[in-house]
């Protein structure tokens, strides 16, 4: 039965609209007694009685059965809610594992700062007033390179293979001088067996997580210098065979007075010192001169 007992219905008969209710219903014949209120009684089916309904009566039955429906509908939202906001079990475990990496590293890299075990190895035979002084952000770094190396993982993070450095220069050269082929993996097997020897050098001695820092910079931006000047002699190959004679090279530790030697032989009219932009970056050459009102450091950064 689609329709409760007492539904009210209404219906025009000779004009004018009489209401009633649904009094009885037979099942077995399945349609609906309706008492109008002028006492007059009607069979309808149950098709037919939707187009006269003003009034639904719901059935305490179909009540309870719509908020049972509804309490369900509730609870499987809840549940599914609860289920996407809840943590998995194994994504929990994920997290306390990397919680406890993480706490781990902290640790581990505090003990090696307090305990103080990440000293220049050439500073290990100095007395205690001549020890170098590193501030905390140094000791950290260091730090950090010394459990990398006990993990084995240092060479990988901050590599000095030579190998790794030309592939590295030659990515670095491919942005500004596309090639299908790297300028210096042509250099010659002499020119190569000497770098080999550098950075062998520079693997045998141990530097601390800042000085493999540094030297790789420095090695990478000296690569990545030689290789502009090579294309640059590529596309002008007069500037590779213009005649130099007898070069002087002033080669020294930092702070020993190298700067102040070359700018003293530069003074000699017959000496052409290079000046700083051919030194650090010489390719591509700079447009032209500064202005005269350029500023002091403009003007010194070009002719020192």
């Amino acid at each position: 039965m689609l329709y409760a007992i007492g539904t009210v219905v209404s219906k025009k008969f000779d004009g004018k609209a009489y209401s009633g209710e649904i009094v009885s219903y037979d099942e077995k014949r399945e349609v609906y007694s309706i008492s109008y209120e002028d006492g007059d009684e009607e069979e309808m089916y149950e098709e037919e009685i939707g187009d006269y309904i003003v009034y639904e009566v719901v059935s305490d039955q179909d009540e309870a059965d719509d908020q049972n429906e509804a309490g369900q509908q509730v609870a499987n939202e809840t549940e599914t809610a609860n289920t996407a906001a809840k943590p998995t079990k194994q994504s929990l475990s994920f997290l306390r594992v990397l919680i406890g990496a993480f706490v781990a590293w902290i640790l581990a890299i505090a003990v090696v700062v307090i305990s103080d075990e990440a000293p220049s190895h050439h500073a290990e035979s100095l007395p205690d007033y001549l020890q170098p002084f590193r501030p905390m952000g140094i000791k950290v770094i260091n730090a950090i390179g010394i459990i990398l190396a006990e993990v084995g993982l240092l060479d990988k993070v901050m590599s000095l293979d030579p190998d790794y450095l030309i592939w590295s220069a030659c990515s670095r050269l491919g942005q500004t001088y596309p090639r299908t082929h790297c300028v210096l993996l042509d250099e010659d097997k002499y020119w190569h067996a000497s770098f080999h020897r550098l950075t062998g050098s520079l693997q045998e001695a141990k530097l601390t997580m800042l000085g493999r820092i540094i030297a790789q910079g420095q090695v990478l931006g000296m690569l990545e210098t030689r290789g502009r000047l090579l294309e640059a002699f590529d596309s002008e190959p007069e500037a590779a065979a213009a005649p130099i004679s007898d070069p002087v090279f002033v080669v020294g530790l930092p702070r020993s007075g190298t700067t102040f030697l070359s700018r003293l032989l530069a003074i000699d009219p017959g000496n052409r010192g290079p000046t700083l932009w051919e030194y650090m970056d010489p390719v591509p050459r700079p447009p032209s001169p500064p202005p005269s009102n350029a500023s002091k450091a403009n003007i010194e950064s070009y002719e020192i």
